[in-house]
């Protein structure tokens, strides 16, 4: 979506526009799904979580800071969500995410099932954190700079962060040292 149209959309949204609202919404739905699903790995939950995000955005639009994008606003309440279900879903604060699930549309339309599952499980085993930036800039295709508007982080934060997943989920992808000898 165009700056200008967005914040044109933002401004209706404030002014309480429903119509204006749910162009946003429905421009920016799949994003913050994609978000949540990534993190909480549940359709049911990331459904939810969804509808809650939209739901905050809905009621906290009139404050919404004048000049800033609408988008890294919605992604930092739909990564909140995710965090707090997946937090209060795992015994550890810090643990890992939820393991995949069958059906899980990262697995679709992937040669090797072993491969898929290594990966999912090395993704799984990421911080939040981790996990965030990776989905930011994989599956939402964020430039740098987007990614550090969306987490309010700095630029070098991001490239910094990036670096760490990707050392991180390389070496859960990494096999086993043979330790026999």
């Amino acid at each position: 979506m165009q700056p200008a149209e967005e914040s044109a959309l933002v401004q209706g949204a404030r002014k309480k526009n429903k119509t204006a609202f749910f162009t946003l919404l429905r421009y920016y739905d799949a994003s913050a799904y994609r978000v949540i699903f990534a993190m909480v790995r549940d359709t049911t939950v990331a459904q939810t979580l969804t509808r809650e995000t939209f739901l905050r955005a809905w009621k906290g639009i009139a404050t919404f800071p004048e000049g800033q994008q609408f988008y890294p606003w919605l992604m930092r309440l739909a990564r909140s969500l995710a965090i707090t279900h997946v937090r209060r879903a795992t015994p550890a604060a810090d643990g890992p995410a939820a393991r995949p699930v069958a059906g899980d549309p990262f697995t679709a339309d992937v040669r090797d099932p072993a491969r898929v599952r290594a990966c999912a499980e090395a993704f799984a085993d990421l911080s939040l954190d981790h996990q965030t930036i990776l989905i930011l800039r994989v599956v939402e295709k964020l430039s740098y700079a987007d990614i550090a508007r969306t987490l309010d982080i700095p630029a070098g934060a991001t490239l910094s962060r990036l670096a760490a997943a990707r050392a991180a989920i390389g070496k859960g992808l990494e096999p086993p040292l043979d330790r026999t000898a």
